[in-house]
């Protein structure tokens, strides 16, 4: 056990199996086509890139990043360069 992380309930192993797993089955369900992965930040860097790799189709991947300041409840997100 890391005494700065606690008691780990998922192995490493057992998180890369399933995110294989994952990649798999988007490969299966986006066959043919080139899917985008979206992933929020900063937390889903690594889970993000991690999928991608693990996606047998050509992809890509992006992210969106949430500022507290600006949030609204009800508002829409914006896609667009920076």
């Amino acid at each position: 056990m890391d005494r700065r992380i606690g008691r780990i309930l998922i192995s490493r192993d057992e998180i890369a199996a399933r995110v294989s797993e994952l990649g798999e089955a988007i490969g299966r369900d986006y066959a043919g086509r080139a899917p985008v992965l979206v992933g929020v930040l900063k937390g889903a860097v690594v889970f993000t890139a991690d999928l991608l790799r693990a996606v047998p189709v050509p992809a890509a991947m992006d992210f969106v990043h949430r500022y507290a300041e600006t949030f609204q409840p009800h508002g829409r997100a914006r896609w667009g360069a920076s």
